[in-house]
């Protein structure tokens, strides 16, 4: 079929499965085909369209093994050829309801915002267990819901890899080899970096696109400050444990989370704002003890800030060596 588009009101007729297909919208393309939403004789869903037969084959054994594990993947619907038009490969599965993650957890409350962070590694966890990895981790692969309830989904098992094989898709920003923080083959600790590096940018900026001009050690540093800046203090160690590869898997980093505390967070800039002459007049006449315990928490975030740093640096230096080693043995 090629890169040929199917406008809103096409009519698409199933070879084997009889199914009647009306093409309501494009929802998304990639690099190994196109997601329309449909409408069916049993309501609307969500149709990709692959260049072969093979990879749509390929794609709907994932989708059916994800599927029908985990809540968290659409539930496969049907596959088939097109005979009209003719030559075309698709299957058919759940249209996700939702909007992109970094739309979404901006808007919530930080009990909220763990809890979508937690619902994805769910997911993870069970496509783990198949000997699989998402690999394509994204905010735009994973859809929120927030109404009735907050349900994370991911859509598009197009990535989906095989533990020990090469990653065959990915966004860079979201790779561990991008940062230099390990190699481009699939196993679950791959997920579990990307999943890092989707929340700390969404959490905070992403990165400039200066950083695709920069060697590895340069986006390290820039990576580095990212996560000292990262809002919520009680996740950097977390996160510093993902992105360097000492959380195996996303059961494993499931179980960390949940010994991290959530914390409330709050930007300087919201603070109420006292004038100076109010300020001075409201002072008490003493003042050393408040003194003291301003130096007392300024060393504390100093400290924090220091042993953060540390703990990175190590991490990094740590999975260097580790990057080296296994490619010594390689060679």
């Amino acid at each position: 079929m090629g890169r040929r588009m199917l406008p809103p009101g096409t009519r698409i007729k199933g070879k084997w499965s009889n199914l009647s297909l009306d093409v309501v919208k494009l929802l998304g393309e990639g690099a190994n085909g196109a997601v329309y939403l449909v409408h069916t004789s049993r309501g609307r869903a969500a149709m990709k369209v692959c260049a072969t037969a093979q990879d749509a084959a390929m794609e709907w054994g994932l989708l059916e093994r994800a599927g029908k594990l985990c809540p968290r993947f659409p539930t496969p619907i049907a596959i088939d050829d097109g005979t009209e038009p003719s030559g075309l490969y698709f299957y058919v599965m759940e249209s996700v309801p939702g909007r992109p993650l970094q739309d979404v957890v901006p808007t919530l409350g930080s009990a909220d915002a763990r809890l979508t962070l937690k619902q994805a590694l769910q997911g993870l966890a069970v496509l783990h267990r198949t000997g699989y990895a998402f690999c394509d981790v994204k905010p735009e692969n994973l859809l929120v819901a927030v109404t009735p309830h907050l349900d994370v989904r991911f859509v598009d098992v197009g990535g989906v890899t095989a533990f020990g094989r090469s990653v065959r898709q990915f966004t860079p920003i979201y790779d561990r080899g991008f940062w230099g923080l390990g190699n481009r083959q699939a196993d679950a600790a791959y997920d579990v970096a990307a999943i890092a590096l989707v929340w700390l940018f969404t959490n905070g900026s992403k990165p400039p696109n200066s950083v695709f001009q920069q060697s590895v050690s340069e986006r390290q540093d820039w990576l580095l400050k990212a996560v000292r800046r990262h809002g919520d203090s009680a996740l950097c160690a977390w996160l510093v444990e993902a992105l360097t590869g000492q959380i195996r898997d996303a059961e494993d980093a499931l179980l960390r989370l949940a010994t991290v505390p959530v914390t409330t967070r709050r930007s300087r800039s919201s603070a109420p704002h006292k004038p100076a002459a109010n300020a001075a007049a409201s002072a008490p006449v003493s003042t050393p003890a408040p003194r003291r315990k301003a130096g007392a928490r300024r060393s504390a975030v100093k400290s924090r800030r220091d042993w953060s740093e540390w703990l990175m640096w190590l991490s990094l230096g740590t999975a260097a060596v580790m990057a080296v080693a296994a490619w010594g043995q390689l060679l």
